[in-house]
């Protein structure tokens, strides 16, 4: 009789990796999208997915709170009036 197959990798809903700031949707990029979807989660929107790794991306002020705030600092990058975020 042969063993039992090994258990399946655990599943995780934490964030996987480093924050990139603003990247809400993950795609890589910082873009309007990204405060679209940020405000339509805020908003309590269903249909409004982030994953774990993209709330962490939106927590832009790095206050463990991700609101309204947030949005202001994506749109203020978006705007070229501060260059980190």
């Amino acid at each position: 009789r042969p063993p039992p197959p090994p258990p399946p990798p655990p599943t995780t809903t934490e964030p996987q990796s480093a924050p990139v700031y603003g990247d809400v949707n993950c795609n890589g990029e910082v873009e309007i999208g990204d405060v679209v979807l940020l405000a339509r989660y805020i908003a309590q929107d269903a249909s409004a997915s982030v994953t774990p790794q993209g709330v962490q991306n939106a927590d832009c002020d790095k206050n463990q709170v991700v609101d309204s705030s947030d949005i202001t600092a994506i749109c203020r990058y978006l705007a070229h009036l501060t260059d980190i975020l």
